[in-house]
């Protein structure tokens, strides 16, 4: 359910609706422990329902009014500030560079030699 549909309900409404929602949890949690549940993604979407419920029901309860998301504008680039940009990418590449150079190269690997039997130690009895 959107969240829309549910500002749009009353308090009462909204904690009936929870009391379901928490019913269908408990039933699919048993589903799943019974290996009798085939889709798994209703616990999450429970779950969910009952947090945005709960949620609408705190606004209410303290007033506050919440404004649908807006769209926003894509982002322009300020083509003063991008000549900027460049130069700074350009410096802290030059600077890496130098470092990247000085890296010591890494040996090449030892050929594995055929490996040595060791001698067994002697047990000592005393008698």
């Amino acid at each position: 359910m959107k969240i829309s549909e549910l500002r749009e309900k009353s308090i009462e409404d909204l904690q009936a609706a929870i009391v379901d929602w928490k019913k269908d949890l408990l039933t699919y949690k048993i589903q799943l422990a019974t290996h009798k549940l085939e889709n798994t993604a209703l616990i999450s979407k429970a779950k969910r329902n009952i947090a945005q419920a709960k949620t609408v029901i705190q606004e209410k309860a303290s007033g506050k009014v919440v404004a649908p998301k807006a769209v926003s504008a894509p982002k322009v680039k300020a083509e003063k500030a991008a000549p900027a940009a460049k130069a700074q990418k350009t410096e802290k590449a030059e600077k890496k560079a130098p470092a990247k150079a000085k890296a010591p190269a890494k040996a090449p690997a030892k050929a594995k030699t055929a490996a040595k039997p060791k001698a067994k130690k002697a047990e000592v009895t005393n008698a």
